[in-house]
């Protein structure tokens, strides 16, 4: 799992399941972002099913909409809090979302305890955790909209009431105010009062490099005005994740992450200028990805980020004039020459001036994405993950014949400091001999 010396992290698995499909892909979007391996499903059924098939072991099981008070529902759910248990060698948590109904019975032939079973002792049920106590109303199931909209976050209180069944809050300081409290993220904190350790800071750092250091180069923070990318762009992005994930997984693996319509290729964007993707579409895509391959998930986003390149080269291949002149180019130059190209057309796709260059006179080169696609919406990790761009400056250098003189490596991620910008080095090779 390491490549340029980073490591990235095991996801904390989630179970979903809610006939209410619209819901459903807006709690995976949250969860996706939050850093959290989602399994979202409609039914029991289809639950157990991906149970038996792939080795998952969640911290929690969410229940929304289901005929939970029926035998043969409650025969499967059974056998899957057994196949979870026989994974985990312990109890598997239960939260309800508001329009879930609590999973009993009333006595037929003797009581029947609530799940999930506690293999340990069969004969004394256990109680699910009752996080948000459920409604007697139910919402009819909806289809998932167009594009996610961009998720919220907890406002986290900063003294915490639970019922003592919980486990203690970690400590950590309050969240900004302007986080409101919607479904996803009231889901969202339940969780981390489960599980203390998938808790994940929300707060920007204050001493991030791009407000520090950067803006005396002239570099200055930029916020998008539009956090959208092209059609065009996802699209092309969209058939490299579906050439690395493959057509048998393609289905279960963007419903996970809170894109199940693009499991169908007709829903896929139409391939022309009009910006209409938002950004944070290309972070789920990133998680869809990155957990297509879970012993190796930063080779699996780099082979995902050379089929996008190789796709994009193919569009636009380079004239063999423009080869031979560049052959005969000082590197400096050649270098230039490529950044410029790559920042401009990145600049076109998002319809704004958020990537540029500057050189550090030193003979070394900033490169900054602002508002960063990949990263944009993420929570915090400990190392930089933008293994699809390093990739990307990495064919751009080869392109121009001058990646054997400078080398690239990300130096800020957003994913680190949560302010939405990414930051890279490049330097010439020659530095790091002695």
């Amino acid at each position: 799992m390491e490549r340029h010396g980073f490591t990235l992290p095991v996801h904390p698995a989630i179970v979903l399941i809610d006939a209410d499909e619209a819901r459903g892909q807006r709690l995976a979007t949250t969860l996706t972002l939050a850093d959290f391996a989602v399994y979202v499903t409609a039914t029991p059924y289809q639950a157990l099913e991906r149970a038996l098939r792939e080795a998952i072991t969640p911290v929690a099981v969410v229940l929304g909409q289901g005929d939970w008070q029926n035998r043969a529902t409650d025969m499967v759910m059974r056998r899957l809090y057994g196949r979870f248990y026989e994974r985990a060698a312990q109890p598997i948590p239960t939260l309800y979302l508001p329009t879930a109904s609590n999973p009993t019975y009333p006595p037929v032939g003797g009581s029947r305890p609530s799940y999930p079973p506690t293999p340990s002792t069969p004969s004394t049920p256990s109680t699910p955790s009752l996080i948000s106590r459920p409604s007697s109303r139910s919402s009819p199931a909806g289809r998932p909209g167009s594009y996610p909209s961009y998720p919220s976050y907890p406002s986290a209180p900063s003294s915490p009431s639970a019922p003592s069944s919980y486990p203690s809050q970690p400590s950590r300081p309050t969240l900004p105010d302007d986080l409101s409290q919607t479904e996803g993220s009231q889901l969202l904190e339940q969780i981390w009062r489960l599980a203390p350790a998938t808790y994940r800071d929300l707060r920007p750092s204050d001493d991030a490099l791009v407000n520090t250091q950067l803006p005396a180069y002239g570099l200055k923070p930029r916020i998008s005005q539009k956090l959208l990318s092209s059609n065009e762009h996802a699209r092309q992005v969209i058939e490299a994740t579906y050439e690395v994930i493959g057509a048998d997984r393609w289905a279960d693996a963007m419903a996970d992450v809170g894109l199940a319509r693009l499991g169908q290729p007709e829903n896929w964007p139409p391939e022309n200028d009009e910006r209409a993707i938002p950004a944070i579409l290309f972070s789920q895509l990133n998680a869809a990805v990155e957990r297509s391959w879970p012993a190796n998930p930063a080779e699996q986003l780099r082979r995902w980020s050379d089929a996008d390149t190789e796709a994009s080269q193919a569009r636009r291949p380079p004239s063999w004039m423009a080869q031979q002149v560049i052959k005969h180019l000082p590197h400096e130059r050649a270098l230039a020459l490529a950044l410029n190209g790559f920042t401009a057309e990145m600049n076109k796709t998002r319809g704004e001036e958020l990537h540029f260059w500057k050189p550090r006179g030193d003979g070394s080169y900033w490169l900054v994405h602002y508002c960063n696609l990949y990263a944009f919406g993420r929570a915090r990790r400990a190392e930089p993950s933008c293994f699809v761009w390093l990739a990307s400056i990495e064919a751009t250098l080869k392109a121009v014949q001058v990646d054997s003189v400078y080398e690239v490596s990300e130096v800020e991620c957003s994913c680190q400091t949560l302010t939405g910008h990414c930051v890279f080095l490049i330097e010439p090779r020659l530095s790091h001999i002695n």
